[in-house]
């Protein structure tokens, strides 16, 4: 049987001893394990502002590109998740395999226009 103690070191790095080494018959090699990691810390936030394409009724989220990189984090993340898509459309119109973020997430939904090129370059 192995026993592990587990010490905490500064700025979150973790030390792990075995203490314990188990009898070993003939043939078997006794290990002794020693490792050293690094452990972060868990990502909290009272509100996150996230960016979608489009969304269905029940907040079900499909992200445009890079946002499906940090957009689902931040989702999960947060007590108060607000976001602006593009477009609201009815049930059963987002394909199941493309939604990213359940609206279970969700928690307020802003509808803004997206804007053409010709908009945007206007000074």
């Amino acid at each position: 049987m192995r026993a592990f103690v587990k010490r905490e070191r500064t700025y979150g790095a973790v030390e792990l001893m075995e203490v314990a080494e188990p009898q070993s018959a003939p043939g078997q090699v006794k290990i002794k394990i020693r490792a050293t990691a690094l452990c972060g810390s868990d990502v909290h936030a009272a509100v996150s502002l996230i960016k979608a394409r489009a969304v269905d009724r029940w907040g079900n989220l499909v992200y445009r590109k890079t946002g499906r990189n940090f957009g689902p984090l931040m989702a999960t993340a947060a007590r108060c998740t607000i976001v602006q898509v593009e477009e609201i459309v009815e049930l059963g119109e987002l394909d199941p395999e493309s939604i990213v973020t359940p609206g279970i997430f969700v928690h307020r939904i802003v509808k803004v226009a997206r804007k053409s090129v010709a908009e945007a370059q206007k000074p």
